[in-house]
């Protein structure tokens, strides 16, 4: 009995305890955090991390520049209040341990707030009265601190709300007010400069039969680039480095070839990269020949730049200029252009070898369509219709199928279309792929006929052409 009269008296002197803390009007019986107000930085991967995505940035001689903008953060209130209150953010200078990280400057950055409702940005950030956040852009308006290291260095700004007006009930958060910003700048990239075609090889090559065949010809345009534009004009200074050319190779003297920019001839052995452009075309024509044999043979001027002036610009460039006298190769012609409109050629079997299917498939523009050959050799005249300058054929098999593609052949001219000379005898193997190319010196001729003799096939047999195109200077 007197065990629960105890038990009783407990209960009641806890019940009158908790009746009075519940009860009472005085806010200071009640923690401070469950009714105060409180404004606190609310960033999206929060609590897992307050550091934002880094932004990266490049420096160059033009100075450092960011590749995009800081993430946003949102500035918040526990709850709304009746007027509008103004935040002012700082940098925590404090916070950054100057024996292993960098200072990201207060001067260098900005705050901006996003309204929602109105889409406005403005620099003075509000959260407005009856609302419980704002969202606030990070700027970085001034980089300039970055150019002294030319090393990857990072920079940090530890951003926390300094000041709030407005509510003198609404305090600063304690433990939410912190998201660190980190600017990273690569190495510094020095300026440079390349020469190529535009298909980025650094050789430009000719191909003729002779000296007549080649004199006037041009070369393949050679692009000198800079890795980005200089604020000064760039003077790029050329000379031959004969010492290049191997053992094979014979020298096309600098007088025999004449250079030009946007049409204007070059005097001497340098050209002008204007300030603000980031590359000029030289274009090159051979206006001497009387330095080639009757005999073939192989050509190069190695065009090296000695000197650049204007602008600190690193450069180790050469280019090759060449010509190829009266050579065959199994590949893509590097001048002329691939005739498609074939609309006026006429294609007629080469022999009195039958050949399957219509020969008009070759010309169809329809790689599922074809003309075939057995046991037999695929034999084919064309006439042009017109005389054309030819520098090369292309031979595309049923389906690009490399099993069809042609190994051996022979390749003819004509003056009539009926009395055919030898031109090229291709005893040697065509690569087994599809597309295939073959090219040549100019030939000027309105008639050309293929005779293919040998597929890849295994027993040499079943060539299935589909498309036959030519190249023409």
């Amino acid at each position: 009995m007197k065990k629960y009269w105890n038990k009783l008296a407990f209960a009641a002197a806890a019940l009158l305890v908790l009746g009075t803390t519940a009860c009472g009007d005085d806010d200071e019986s009640v923690p401070a955090y469950y009714y105060g107000n409180y404004a606190y930085i609310y960033y999206q991967l929060y609590p897992e991390t307050i550091d934002a995505p880094a932004l990266a940035a490049t420096h160059d001689a033009r100075g450092v520049m960011a590749n995009g903008l800081f993430a946003n953060f949102h500035v918040r209130l526990k709850k709304p209040v009746e007027t509008d209150m103004q935040i002012r953010f700082g940098i925590d200078e404090a916070a950054v341990d100057p024996e292993t990280q960098n200072l990201l400057p207060p001067s260098a950055l900005s705050f901006m707030a996003l309204h929602p409702t109105s889409g406005e940005v403005t620099e003075e950030i509000i959260i407005p009265a009856g609302s419980t956040e704002t969202e606030v852009r990070v700027v970085l308006k001034d980089t300039e601190f970055a150019t002294v290291s030319k090393d990857a260095t990072r920079y940090i700004a530890p951003v926390y709300i300094a000041e709030i007006s407005g509510d003198p009930k609404v305090k600063i958060s304690s433990n939410r007010n912190l998201v660190n910003y980190t600017l990273s700048v690569g190495d510094y990239i020095p300026n440079a400069l390349s020469v190529a075609l535009a298909s980025g090889e650094k050789t430009s090559v000719i191909k003729g039969t002779g000296p007549s065949d080649l004199v006037n010809t041009y070369f393949g345009d050679m692009i000198v680039s800079l890795r980005y534009p200089s604020e000064k004009d760039v003077k790029v200074t050329f000379e031959p480095d004969f010492s290049l050319n191997g053992e094979t190779d014979q020298a096309i003297p600098r007088s025999a070839v004449s250079f030009s920019v946007n049409g204007q001839a070059v005097s001497g052995n340098s050209i002008t990269i204007p300030a603000g452009s980031s590359s000029v075309t030289l274009k090159a024509q051979l206006t001497d020949a009387s330095f080639m044999n009757e005999t073939g043979g192989e050509y190069q001027l190695p065009l090296t730049v000695k000197a650049i002036e204007g602008d600190e610009i690193e450069f180790d460039a050469t280019f090759f200029y060449r010509i190829k006298q009266a050579a065959l190769e199994y590949t893509e012609p590097t001048s002329g252009h691939l005739e498609t409109e074939r609309s006026g050629y006429r294609i007629t079997p080469g022999s009195d070898v039958p050949i399957s299917n219509v020969t008009t498939r070759l010309i169809d523009g329809n790689t599922g369509t074809f003309c075939y050959a057995g046991s037999n050799k695929l034999d084919f005249a064309v006439d042009f219709g017109t005389y054309k300058d030819v520098i090369g054929i292309k031979l595309q098999s049923y389906y690009d199928y490399e099993m069809y593609a042609v190994r051996n052949g022979n390749i003819y001219t004509s003056e009539d279309g009926t009395n055919w000379t030898l031109l090229y005898e291709l005893s040697d193997d065509l690569p087994k792929i599809s597309p295939q190319y073959i090219s040549f010196p100019v030939v000027h001729t309105r008639h050309l006929r293929v005779e293919l003799t040998k597929s890849w096939y295994s027993s040499g047999s079943y060539i299935y052409l589909s498309e036959f195109y030519i190249y023409v200077k």
